[in-house]
């Protein structure tokens, strides 16, 4: 496929509410209300995305994308102003507040407040405030991007999906322990769709285990492609199936220290909620 232009998006989800995200796991909007803007969440929430989400962001060697940081108006003042100062700094890095709404309309919406204009596709990505990515993930998914797209005369949403990781269990007695990972299914962790970039879905619109149900599916395991923490406000939603435990320590810090931007010691030292 000739004249191909790409741009890359992502969106992050921080303290969103919505219908239908989270809702069963906390019995209801109010539940979930109370649980997101709790002011011990939140200061967690605020310290693994600023010490581990957002350098790996920071360290991506292709700087040409666009993150947005998506919120709820309900996000107390405080903690608006502490987000947007953050982020002032990174001109790539934009927080928009939604109301409270299906969750699908409020995802959409984030990923279309960057405008497509000039492009003709669009590698929109997915990640949690609480995991990072390595180093590369950018040039990497602009190469896999555009091999892709040759696959096909007609122009099929695709779904990139890295498989290939590490799992940082966050123990408040420390050291966190990290293992590796190449899972069966995709993870949420940099879960992209690749499409025209007009096109009306995101890699939100189904849970990230059931896209080959719905898009063709590329899963990428030649790279360690992220860090995925599980602590006490995630653990009940990691599932691990797949190949584990197969590096011994030594290898696993040598992977690390040479894709992602953080020493051994700084991952075994993160803080649970």
């Amino acid at each position: 496929m000739s004249d191909v232009s790409l741009q890359v998006v992502g969106v992050i989800r921080f303290s969103v509410l919505a219908e239908g995200f989270a809702i069963s796991l906390y019995g209801g909007m109010d539940k979930l209300r109370e649980y997101l803007f709790a002011r011990e969440s939140l200061d967690f929430r605020f310290y693994i995305f600023e010490n581990l989400c957002l350098p790996s962001l920071l360290a991506q060697t292709d700087q040409n994308f666009d993150i947005v940081l998506l919120t709820s108006t309900e996000l107390p003042d405080w903690a608006r102003r502490r987000m947007d100062e953050i982020v002032a700094p990174y001109p790539n890095i934009h927080v928009l507040a939604e109301a409270p709404n299906k969750h699908n309309k409020v995802v959409r919406a984030a990923y279309e407040s960057i405008p497509h204009e000039g492009f003709s596709h669009r590698a929109a990505f997915r990640l949690d405030n609480d995991d990072a990515l390595h180093n590369g993930f950018v040039a990497h998914l602009r190469k896999l991007s555009h091999g892709l797209l040759k696959l096909h005369d007609d122009d099929v949403p695709t779904i990139i999906a890295f498989n290939h990781g590490f799992y940082i269990e966050l123990d408040s007695d420390g050291p966190n322990k990290i293992s590796d990972t190449i899972e069966r299914e995709p993870l949420s962790t940099g879960t992209t769709l690749l499409s025209r970039a007009d096109f009306h879905l995101n890699p939100y619109r189904f849970n990230h285990r059931a896209v080959a149900q719905h898009f063709n599916t590329y899963t990428e395991i030649s790279v360690p492609g992220f860090l995925r923490t599980v602590h006490g406000e995630n653990e009940q939603r990691v599932l691990k199936r797949g190949r584990q435990n197969e590096m011994p320590p030594r290898r696993i810090r040598r992977v690390i220290e040479d894709n992602f931007a953080f020493s051994f010691a700084d991952l075994q030292g993160l803080k649970g909620p």
